[in-house]
């Protein structure tokens, strides 16, 4: 039987135009000597091969070894494949699990010997190539050659070296861009603001390096990279190199950049390219630094010192929610929609079909049961409410809203203290420079007292619903909650008095007790408590002397 075989091809960078042709010409000279037919090619462009996240052609290759169209994988060499050792045996087990044979141009059949030592050597590989490269890039760096793409104020220049190679990285100065550069370093230093100098180079039609409008970050840029015109040192005649470096992140196999710290920057002088002065520079620098502190200090002061408001929108949202609440409801709503449990078996009791609600678990005591059993032993749990119940929630609500008011007014007290350690010290500070122990000191402050207003708001959520419990006595209170449940015994699915109601009840508890069903009701007493004031104020609705059985419901159900 002919083994039917896939190729997979893959090459790092555009330079190599042929080489992915040159490498699957090669596979399938293998294959022809070797008997196999060819059944799928894949081959991926111009990609590293670092990792297999975000490789469309292994992603493809492991689609088709799926759905069983090869018997055997061919490349011209394991690096192909990945240069990353747990790729690599994480793509081995993956074929050895479909029973798909792994082979090579140069290694021939590859093995669990092949995946350990070869896996080792191309990872080595990378990270020697990484090395190299960047030892590269400094020695061309310290023989005069700029890094990186176009600088605003410089030309790219193309020159041949004797050898007749094209010389990276030259620059000579572009006198328009040069003056327009010069104009930006004197109008800051005398004291402009970043806005005041990018709208008048927009009203001069000068186009900003990329094109476009000027705008604060094209001058400042970003502080700890030290990026932006007013921050880039070539101005005054020295490259600053080395700033960055990169890791690829193993879960997304994309690049990312970090700033190495500045002992690890490499600076090389190149008079020849100096626009600005070197005390006009250093003096520029030395503003920038002051001016951002100042602008920290007032971000401090608006996040600290500044009362917390909520965002118009927030607001909005919550209108908009209410105004969707206020709506009538399509389907009929119960004083128990949605909050009838299962005591027996800890599960909710949903609805199965139209008025007919079962428990979740099986088997069970409360399954096909009708919405009248459950009404009518709902009501029988609100008939036994009393007094004694009432005073007790009461009593504990009150205990824990005095310890709430206690912990509040005491995390007060820290918060401003916090913030007048905050404003000492930016008042003794004024437009001095801050210096990095008092940055450091300000942060910390700065995490106490959002901590602590995050504490204080955490403890106004819980305080805020029962800040409000009525100080009535516990008779008065149920009377009112008599008046408000009186509808409900004459008709138990009066859907007026059954949508005032429903928020009173956190859930209802079913549990069965021989034949019986027993249902024990969990209030949300904050609330209850501060809607009945409005009950209290309504006429009396005396509750109706007869009751519907529960015994009487229930027999032929359970």
């Amino acid at each position: 039987m002919t083994t039917r075989v896939a190729i997979y091809a893959r090459h790092s960078t555009d330079k190599q135009t042929h080489s992915t042709k040159d490498q699957i010409a090669r596979c399938e000279a293998y294959c022809q000597n070797a008997g196999y037919e060819i059944s799928l090619v894949f081959q991926d462009e111009a990609i590293s091969g670092s990792s297999v996240v975000n490789r469309p052609g292994v992603s493809e290759l492991i689609d088709a070894a799926l759905c069983g169209y090869f018997d055997r994988v061919i490349t011209e060499d394991l690096s192909r494949i990945s240069r990353d050792q747990a790729d690599m045996a994480n793509f081995f087990r993956k074929m050895r699990y479909l029973d798909i044979g792994l082979e090579s141009v140069s290694e021939g059949v590859i093995n669990e010997l092949h995946i350990g030592f070869k896996g080792t050597m191309n990872a080595l590989y990378i990270v020697d190539l990484a090395d190299k490269t960047r030892r590269g890039m400094i020695a061309s760096v310290l023989k005069g050659a700029i890094p990186g793409g176009r600088t605003y104020g410089y030309d790219l220049v193309h020159r041949l070296d004797e050898r007749q190679e094209l010389i990276k990285g030259l620059r000579q100065i572009n006198p328009k861009q040069a003056s327009v550069v010069q104009q930006i370093y004197d109008q800051y230093a005398a004291g402009a603001t970043l806005n005041y100098i990018c709208e008048g180079l927009n009203r001069q039609g000068v186009p900003a390096p990329k094109g476009g409008r000027w705008v604060n970050t094209t001058l400042i840029g970003h502080a700890a990279r030290k990026t932006g015109l007013l921050r880039q040192s070539l101005y005054k005649g020295v490259v600053t190199f080395n700033r960055m470096m990169y890791r690829k992140n193993p879960e997304t196999g994309k690049r990312q950049s970090f700033i190495r710290p500045e002992s690890d920057w490499i600076q090389v002088p190149v008079p020849e390219l100096a626009i600005i002065a070197e005390d006009l520079f250093d003096k520029v620098q030395t503003q920038v630094e002051e001016r951002s502190s100042l602008h920290k200090q007032r971000i401090l002061l608006n996040q600290v010192l500044a009362a917390p408001d909520k965002p118009a929108n927030v607001q909005k949202r919550k209108r908009q929610a209410e105004k969707r609440t206020t709506k009538s409801r399509k389907v009929s709503l119960y004083i128990f929609s949605g909050k009838l449990w299962c005591e027996d078996h800890n599960t909710p009791i949903s609805v199965i079909r139209k008025r007919v609600y079962s428990c979740n678990s099986k088997p069970c005591q409360h399954r096909n049961i009708q919405h009248e059993v459950f009404m009518s032993a709902a009501l029988d749990a609100l008939h036994h409410m009393s007094v004694d119940q009432i005073k007790l929630a009461i009593d504990e609500l009150r205990a824990v809203r005095n310890k709430l008011e206690t912990k509040i007014t005491k995390l007060d007290a820290r918060l401003e203290e916090a913030r007048q350690n905050i404003r000492g010290i930016l008042d003794g500070l004024k437009s001095r420079k801050m210096t990095p122990e008092t940055n450091a000191y300000l942060d910390e402050q700065e995490a106490q007292v959002l901590k602590i207003k995050y504490e204080i708001d955490t403890l106004k959520k819980q305080y805020d619903p029962i800040s409000k419990i009525p100080d009535e006595e516990a008779e008065d209170v149920l009377q009112s909650f008599n008046k408000a449940i009186a509808p409900l015994f004459e008709e138990p699915d009066n859907q007026l008095a059954s949508s005032q109601t429903y928020h009173w009840f956190d859930r209802f508890m079913v549990k069965s007790e021989g034949k019986k069903m027993v249902i024990s009701i969990d209030y949300n007493w904050p609330k209850m408590l501060v809607a009945l004031r409005a009950v209290k104020s309504a006429p009396f609705l005396s509750r109706p002397a007869v009751i519907l059985p529960r015994r009487s419901c229930l027999a032929g159900h359970l």
